[in-house]
């Protein structure tokens, strides 16, 4: 960032902070203060670099930095339910993967979960889903796990905070289904994929 841009920065926060400008919050207006500011960059290098001039002029300020798709709660469940497919026989990879909000089980069904008969609704989901997974059927199964019921019950009763989820969701499986075509991966691959994914972040 140019020094006269980051001067010009610091020298319009200084006077919108000095007094004389209000923020009306919930009604009342109120003395704009530095955390009522926030600074727009291009790119993670630029924001840094504003960062610093900031700091070094007294100016209190923090990176903030978005939480990306792979760092989510999605992200996770979406690896536990792929990787019980990869190990139907481990039984701690099927209750994760049974925990997860695309079987919405409680505790209690779980340890259930061996008394259940074969032809019980979840024992046939994780069939069905692991045949698909086994075939490299990635559209489909990406699909229907994004149409189960119990994510459209979720969606309905908090549709706010579930837009965020689902996009989420979508993003994870797109760019699995793009890696997976684009590579030839199977189950044991996709889960290396997407382990990588979230170690990277």
């Amino acid at each position: 960032i140019r020094l006269a841009h980051a001067r010009h920065i610091c020298n319009e926060i200084r006077f919108l902070t000095a007094g004389g400008h209000e923020l009306c919050k919930d009604g009342k207006h109120l003395p704009l203060s530095y955390g009522d500011i926030c600074i727009l960059a291009r790119s993670k290098k630029e924001a840094t670099g504003i960062l610093g001039h900031l700091r070094a002029a007294g100016i209190p300020a923090s990176f903030y930095k978005q939480a990306g798709v792979f760092e989510s709660v999605e992200a996770l469940e979406i690896l536990y339910v792929l990787e019980g497919l990869a190990e139907p026989a481990r039984s701690s990879a099927v209750q994760k993967a049974l925990l997860t909000r695309f079987f919405g089980i409680s505790i209690e069904l779980i340890q259930a979960m061996d008394e259940l008969p074969v032809d019980h609704p979840f024992r046939e989901r994780l069939q069905r889903w692991h045949e698909l997974a086994g075939e490299n059927r990635w559209p489909q199964l990406f699909r229907e796990m994004m149409t189960v019921d119990e994510l459209f019950a979720l969606v309905h009763a908090d549709a706010g905070g579930w837009e965020r989820s689902l996009t989420n969701y979508e993003q994870i499986f797109h760019a699995l289904e793009e890696r997976a075509l684009r590579n030839g991966l199977d189950l044991i691959g996709i889960v290396r994929q997407l382990k990588e994914l979230i170690r990277e972040g």
